[in-house]
């Protein structure tokens, strides 16, 4: 698998949120930026609300690079992740300071389609570092706690 230049991967927003009937769809408020914001899933959607209440967060946005990359027969490919985090860096109690892209999935989900995700992970990684930010695939695990 090959991550194309960075050129190659498109700004913010790349992608907006269709209607799905198979699964829920919407949005959410998002006090950072005072819109709108589209989740996917209701996992996504709880994830978004969280966010929007954790006072380390400075901004979040959906849908935020469209990465660019070869599969391992060379075919190009594309892949969206869900969320990209930027954190406040001024307060010294502040826990992240470098963003954080973010794909949010059901663990059966990732069990099932592992193989199809890996390649998209991988690439998200690597683009991740290039920008000096993180990458991390966000579960209910993380999103619905106690």
């Amino acid at each position: 698998m090959r991550l194309d230049r960075p050129e190659d991967c498109i700004p913010m927003p790349v992608r907006t949120v269709p209607k799905n009937y198979r699964s829920l769809t919407g949005l959410v408020p998002n006090r950072r930026t005072q819109s709108m914001t589209a989740f996917e899933s209701s996992l996504e959607r709880d994830f978004l609300l969280l966010l929007d209440f954790d006072p380390d967060v400075e901004f979040f946005e959906e849908q935020p690079v469209k990465i660019i990359y070869h599969d391992a027969k060379g075919r190009r490919r594309t892949y969206t992740p869900d969320v990209l985090v930027r954190y406040r860096t001024a307060p010294p109690q502040a826990r992240h300071t470098k963003p954080l892209l973010c794909e949010v999935k059901y663990r059966d989900d990732l069990r099932q389609h592992w193989v199809e995700y890996r390649p998209k992970f991988r690439a998200a990684q690597r683009y991740a570092r290039q920008q000096s930010w993180r990458f991390h695939v966000v579960t209910e695990r993380h999103v619905r706690t106690p």
